[in-house]
């Protein structure tokens, strides 16, 4: 499949908009980028490494056993994408959630269907209100543009569809964004980042800025709050979209080019 748009993914993830409508099948989309008496061939598999002396590309293909091709090139365009970054803060690779892909949205919409109907069952046969309440807290690491679409979805979802489909859980979901930075969408313009606080505030999330996870654990994640506190918040879904890191074909392309040849890291 083709890599879906980004944007939508936290849509994807909150059932707003269908899996299958924000992608589409690569080698259609190839055919629609080819040019007369210009094919385009699509070779679905994992880049593993690259051999820059004979222009080879080592590819590991998908669905089954096969040996590793090793496909000629004249020129190469390493556009892979970036991977979530997790600043080796403990607990978020056993514990967390992410959303950089489409695997990851649908993850996530299974989880948060799960939440509801587990929560309100509880719910109906007088588990601890506790219990309830961390089953339907969402918490989002990171107050980039993914992290403050998918609170702003997540609230939406809040004040219709659960109000609406699940009565018993009404008023208990509850959405928690926690941002390091003095506020959220620090890379646009101050009243951008203002408008998107009030739109939350508006929603009912509840924004913790100048505040970092410290840890994730299992029903719970340990922030330092901006005043120096810390408190642990009890939540059974955390997703961590934090910030994103160099993916590990990048990496060992760029260690194959070494600094001589390619001074400037950002490419």
């Amino acid at each position: 499949p083709r890599p879906p748009d980004t944007p939508l993914l936290a849509s994807a993830a909150t059932g707003v908009v269908s899996p299958r409508n924000i992608m589409e099948p690569m080698r259609t989309f190839c055919r629609r980028m080819e040019a007369p008496g210009k094919a385009v061939t699509f070779v679905h598999g994992l880049a593993s490494d690259v051999d820059l002396e004979a222009r080879r590309l080592v590819v590991q293909p998908t669905g089954g056993q096969d040996p590793p091709l090793r496909l000629p090139y004249d020129e190469l365009v390493v556009a892979v994408g970036t991977r979530a970054n997790t600043f080796d803060t403990p607990g978020v690779e056993d514990h967390a959630l992410f959303l950089k892909d489409l695997t990851h949205a649908e993850t996530l919409q299974r989880r948060i269907l799960a939440a509801l109907e587990r929560a309100s069952a509880l719910h109906l046969a007088g588990a601890p209100e506790e219990d309830v309440r961390r089953l339907l807290h969402f918490v989002i690491v990171g107050g980039g543009p993914s992290g403050v679409e998918l609170c702003a979805e997540l609230s939406d979802l809040a004040g219709q569809d659960v109000a609406a489909r699940f009565p018993a859980v009404k008023g208990l979901m509850k959405v928690t964004l926690v941002e390091q930075l003095p506020r959220v969408l620090a890379a646009f313009e101050p009243q951008l980042s203002r408008y998107a606080k009030r739109h939350l505030d508006k929603g009912g999330v509840e924004v913790l800025t100048l505040s970092r996870v410290l840890r994730v654990g299992a029903g719970e994640v340990e922030v330092e709050l901006g005043d120096g506190r810390h408190d642990v918040l009890a939540s059974d879904t955390v997703i961590w979209v934090a910030g994103v890191t160099a993916n590990p074909f990048t990496r060992r392309v760029a260690e194959r080019v070494g600094r001589q040849r390619q001074p400037d890291k950002r490419g």
